[in-house]
């Protein structure tokens, strides 16, 4: 036995002196323990890792030192009992979970499991910026709650062809604060705005013209859940708020689900890109121009009412028979102009301006009282 381990230990040797000499072949160094021949797994080292298939060609390498590790403090998950969770190699796994894998729970995936002893190349994964973080699964079930720490920021990661991230356990050193995302578009989804369902749920936020990085929706919201954003209806670069309280109305980006406000109705919702921030206020429609024979700007009289009894944002009163002309506001200071809000009626539709030029007019025909109802959650809108 001990003189078949040798000629192993010599065969080995000779493949690594014969590796090390090519300098094209990217190598990680995975400490292997004392090498001391136990079968319990104790020399194996503290360094887990996983190899992706890159697209294209190539793999990439992740690694992380469990030396050590814990989780403390309000990274616990809430049912823990104590003060510490030290991870134990005989009893826990560790897994990756990150946007390029679409963010599966940790645990429900074997095939993202890190290992001390080394792995094949499984999945495959694109080049390109990604967001991800490691965890812990303690027993045979899923969980998020034993993750390095809870909540953002992500580790981010810049995935290439013969490429490969190491980190200790719990250091964010390597963080680096990303820069505020460019979004062509932004859709809402939650279980207090229609369900968590991406088939099943589509709320697409107005971009506000001229102003790319605002984007505005009246919205519906039940009374209890939450809602999150994503550039598109799919779970990738998706946000919510940091689980801080408002300040006047304003959340800062985040993790968590933006909570419900408590109370069913339409609410005006906000999205500033730019500063990274969500506001939820109560919804401002003003009717402006020749028809209420003033273009200033939040004329008192020309407000419509928000009726969620109803389900409609209504206004009743005596109209001028010039082109009808509508906008949503926003007051604290991100919207500089009524028309890069503007709506109209077309044909019972709700006709939002957006990014784009101008619109269509439509023209009361008479001077008259007009009651004008306004259905976000269909879509509708009605002149009579």
């Amino acid at each position: 036995m001990k003189k078949y381990a040798i000629i192993l230990f010599s065969v080995f040797v000779a493949f690594a002196m014969i590796s090390c000499s090519d300098d094209s072949i990217p190598i990680i160094d995975v400490p292997n323990g004392d090498d001391n021949g136990d079968d319990n797994g104790d020399d194996l080292g503290t360094v887990y890792s996983i190899i992706f298939n890159v697209d294209g060609g190539g793999t990439f390498t992740f690694s992380v030192d469990m030396d050590g590790a814990t989780i403390e403090g309000e990274d616990l998950p809430d049912d823990f009992t104590g003060d510490v969770f030290t991870f134990n190699p005989n009893n826990h796994r560790v897994f990756i979970a990150g946007s390029f894998v679409d963010w599966p729970q940790p645990g429900s995936q074997a095939n993202l499991q890190l290992s001390r002893s080394g792995a094949e190349p499984g999945i495959t994964v694109a080049e390109g910026p990604e967001q991800f973080k490691f965890f812990i699964v303690p027993g045979n079930d899923a969980t998020w709650d034993y993750g390095e720490w809870e909540g953002d920021p992500n580790r981010t990661v810049d995935i290439t062809s013969g490429g490969d991230y190491f980190s200790a356990w719990g250091d964010q050193s390597m963080i680096e604060e990303p820069e505020p995302p460019a979004f062509e578009e932004l859709f809402m989804i939650g279980d207090a705005v229609g369900g968590w369902d991406w088939d099943e749920v589509n709320l697409p936020m107005i971009p506000v013209a001229e102003k790319p990085d605002l984007f505005w929706k009246i919205v519906w919201i039940d009374a209890e859940g939450g809602f999150k954003f994503a550039p598109q209806r799919a779970w990738q670069d998706d946000f919510g708020y940091d689980g801080n309280d408002p300040v006047d109305e304003i959340y800062s980006f985040g993790g968590d689900n933006v909570p419900a406000p408590g109370e069913a109705g339409y609410y005006m919702v906000v999205v500033n890109v730019d500063t990274q921030e969500i506001a939820v206020t109560a919804p401002l429609v003003y009717l402006i121009g020749e028809t209420v024979g003033s273009w200033d700007t939040a004329i008192e009289d020309a407000l419509f009412e928000v009726d969620n009894e109803n389900e409609v944002i209504t206004i009743t009163r005596e109209l001028a028979a010039e082109e009808l002309r509508m906008y949503a506001w926003f007051d604290k200071g991100w919207f500089t102009d009524w028309w890069q809000s503007e709506f109209i009626i077309l044909d019972n539709e709700i006709e939002f301006r957006g990014a784009g030029g101008e619109q269509e007019r439509v023209n009361l025909e008479e001077a008259r009282e007009y009651t004008i109802d306004l259905n976000f959650r269909t879509g509708e809108g009605f002149i009579n």
